[in-house]
């Protein structure tokens, strides 16, 4: 069995060099990472001058722009390029939250893609053809693309319902928790679901996209290899290929200059519910929390983790038949959650009592070391190659911070969790949460539920 002073207190920083060309429309951050001979690519657009009224569409400009053609090419032309030429490609929102300030975050736009080394060029023609001549206006395939989206968001609701539920639930908490619901919760699937009819719309919304996120403003990009110093794969040779692809880019968004503030997304923290087939519920209760970097931080952490692992398993999953529960502290939020559950009411209270059992229990070492190794091996699962480095490139997560938070982490006493556990009681923080369950139908008529707001679709 490990023991917390087997592990070592230091993490292991990764190394990488910053390098632009002489048209610098890009920053690159260069990986020298054992890859097999593969090259990893990865290119971050900044979507931060998105009008309001477009946010909404992001996720669905990045679900549909690698499966749809590019550069004059059907889908299938496109799609069989991608599969002789590399190792397909993906595209992916990106919510970057400030680890000092919960409300300020930035949002891009991710592309990702490998490739062998005799490949490279072809891949940056594909890169080009994607950014510059993405087929938009291919309305049977968007359609078919929209109803098998539709399929699988469903799908996830009913297999991971407590995922939804805990954004829905922190909604209210920040600008980035509002933001996250809105492209990634319930709000985001009720959108499609309003709007998927409406194709023209959709494909002029998506063409908007293009001109406000693929700018030579605000870019950088990643590159993971061990061939480096060969030919096809130097870093000038890929700053080449690189500024080649973005040349005919604009240098701005329209909005760039002189743009007015953009309506917030707003959510109160009133309990809503999703009535939605099936016997059992998804439950979450969520509230604010500390930023990531916040010396209270890992105490917030450790505390999760002991109100997880010594009070909801044994009160939802072993006596109220919870198929599962958890607690957990990330950058400004902590949430509560139940999975599969037969009750709501119980589950509720049992949230609101958590801090209460633990204002009265006695934390020995043994229970703090075993919630910190908890975190560790979170902390120190590995990584693939091809992914080191990511925290700093896609949230500028530095090692310096790293290494203060599990300095912190260490050094968390059980006086530490009892005085944010009080913060936490005294500052009403609790009488401000949100709630959110995703429940059978029939619990509609139950009392606890009476002054929830219902949501549907």
């Amino acid at each position: 069995m490990l023991h917390l002073s087997e592990v070592t207190r230091t993490t292991t920083p990764v190394h990488y060099t910053w390098a632009s060309s002489n048209k610098n429309f890009v920053k690159l951050a260069v990986f020298d990472q054992p890859t097999n001979g593969l090259f990893y690519f990865k290119i971050l657009f900044n979507a931060d001058q998105l009008p309001t009224s477009l946010k909404p569409y992001l996720f669905l400009f990045t679900y549909f722009l690698p499966r749809l053609g590019a550069g004059g090419r059907s889908n299938e032309e496109t799609e069989r390029c991608l599969k002789l030429w590399t190792g397909g490609l993906t595209s992916r929102v990106v919510l970057s939250q400030n680890g000092f300030a919960i409300n300020n975050f930035k949002t891009g736009v991710l592309l990702e893609s490998y490739c062998l080394p005799e490949n490279i060029e072809n891949l940056f023609s594909l890169i080009k053809d994607f950014l510059n001549t993405p087929n938009f206006d291919d309305k049977q395939n968007i359609e078919t693309l929209l109803d098998s989206l539709l399929a699988d968001l469903t799908n996830d609701i009913i297999e991971n319902g407590h995922n939804m539920a805990s954004i829905r639930s922190s909604a209210h908490i920040s600008d980035f928790h509002a933001y996250k619901e809105v492209l990634l919760g319930l709000s985001q699937v009720r959108f499609i679901i309003n709007i998927h009819e409406n194709i023209e719309q959709i494909i002029e919304s998506m063409k908007s996209i293009v001109k406000y996120v693929f700018t030579k403003k605000n870019v950088k990009a990643a590159v993971h290899s061990d061939l480096l110093q060969e030919t096809s794969t130097n870093i000038p040779n890929i700053l080449e290929l690189l500024d080649s692809s973005m040349l005919n880019l604009p240098q701005v968004s329209p909005r760039e200059a002189g743009s007015t503030c953009d309506q917030k997304f707003v959510f109160t923290s009133k309990p809503c519910y999703l009535p939605l087939e099936g016997a059992t519920s998804f439950n979450a209760l969520s509230f604010r929390g500390f930023p990531l970097n916040d010396s209270r931080f890992p105490s917030l952490q450790v505390l999760s983790k002991i109100i997880n692992r010594k009070f909801l398993h044994r009160e939802l999953r072993e006596m109220s038949g919870a198929y599962g529960t958890g607690c957990t502290a990330q950058n400004g939020a902590l949430s509560f959650y139940s999975y599969r559950d037969p009750n709501i009411e119980r589950t509720f209270s049992t949230f609101e009592k958590s801090f209460e059992w633990l204002s009265c229990m006695e934390i020995d070492t043994k229970m703090l070391n075993e919630a910190k190794l908890s975190i560790l091996q979170s902390l120190d699962a590995p990584v693939s190659s091809s992914h080191k480095g990511m925290d700093l490139f896609l949230h500028d997560d530095t090692y310096e911070q790293k290494q203060m938070r599990r300095n912190l982490l260490f050094d968390v006493s059980a006086s530490d969790i009892k005085n944010v556990a009080d913060e936490i009681i005294c500052s009403g923080l609790l009488k401000e949460a949100g709630k959110a369950s995703i429940c059978p139908p029939e619990a509609q008529t139950l009392e606890f539920l009476k002054n929830w707001d219902s949501f549907s679709f």
